[in-house]
């Protein structure tokens, strides 16, 4: 994917090419996360064909294990991603260029349009 990615960087711009490069290493990172989900379920059965002392226990902190999957993954998103950490970290400089630029640019989904307009016709009665 990279090396198709760069490839076709000549007829990109190169804010465009630095958002399908973000994209990307996003995407590997949260390829990276799979194991976290795949491999504990691995080991659980593994209990049932060679059972042992413990196996119970041993389920459970794999089933732990299991549920941090999509903490992590979202985590891997948020630190991967620049407008994602741009927005969770808010209190940082990022943070408060990015939440400008999208004060400035105003509402962009008929959602935050419809809630828009419709808070302001509230303030009208």
């Amino acid at each position: 994917m990279y090396k198709a990615l760069v490839l076709s960087s000549i007829s990109l711009s190169k804010a465009t090419l630095e958002k399908h490069k973000s994209s990307l290493r996003s995407l590997i990172g949260q390829f990276l996360t799979t194991p976290i989900a795949i491999l504990p379920s691995v080991f659980i059965v593994s209990t049932i064909v060679i059972p042992f002392d413990g196996a119970q226990v041993f389920s459970w902190y794999m089933l732990m294990v299991m549920t941090t999957h999509s903490t992590i993954n979202c985590l891997v998103v948020i630190f991967t991603f620049p407008e994602f950490r741009a927005f969770v970290l808010f209190w940082s400089e990022e943070g408060k260029r990015f939440r400008k630029r999208q004060m400035a640019s105003g509402p962009t989904s008929l959602v935050t349009l419809r809630t828009a307009r419709n808070a302001f016709v509230n303030t009208l009665h």
